[in-house]
């Protein structure tokens, strides 16, 4: 299995308001290594990046406007969440991420400002996946979400999520 440095550059040129992309996905791509997750065969779908009020929201959903398009601004558990899609992809690697997620707080949720988590695309059936590396604890709470449903694995500080389908094809097929 790959280490998360081998034959990768890490440098990202990522906007500046997101902080250090490349460091949040080696820790990403050293803890699943760790655990024996081998992503290099996965799509790096997307990354999320949570903020901690409504003023920082509307800040960075400029910021966003500005580098990309929404795709869509939805409702979804009691808060908005806006995903934009990239004019220039964040490299990383071999990698070129081209949607970012953006969550509303969540009243009487806290949450610091930052990267919050990764989210890969897997062909294979979640019960195949999760049985292939069943000594990794996997958060199982949105697996039988109505839309796009994922397994989670949590983090110290990040978490990292599997899906069947991107984001921008559920974002597609919800709006037709």
């Amino acid at each position: 299995m790959k280490t998360p440095n081998e034959n990768l550059d890490t440098h990202v040129k990522a906007p500046e308001f997101l902080g250090d992309v490349g460091a949040f996905l080696e820790k990403t791509f050293s803890a699943l290594d760790h655990d024996g997750i081998d992503v290099s065969g996965y799509e790096l779908d997307h990354l999320c990046y949570r903020v901690d009020s409504m003023e920082k929201y509307k800040r960075f959903q400029d910021e966003f406007s500005r580098l990309g398009t929404l795709l869509n601004e939805t409702e979804i558990n009691g808060r908005k969440i806006s995903t934009y899609k990239l004019k220039k992809p964040i490299p990383f690697g071999d990698r070129q991420i081209f949607l970012v997620e953006l969550p509303a707080p969540k009243e009487g949720s806290a949450y610091a400002d930052g990267l919050e988590h990764s989210e890969f695309v897997i062909p294979e059936k979640f019960e195949d996946f999760i049985k292939h590396h069943s000594s990794v604890p996997f958060d199982l709470s949105d697996i039988h979400k109505k839309s796009n449903p994922d397994i989670k694995i949590k983090y110290d500080g990040f978490s990292v999520k599997f899906h069947n389908r991107t984001l921008e094809e559920v974002i597609r097929t919800e709006q037709t």
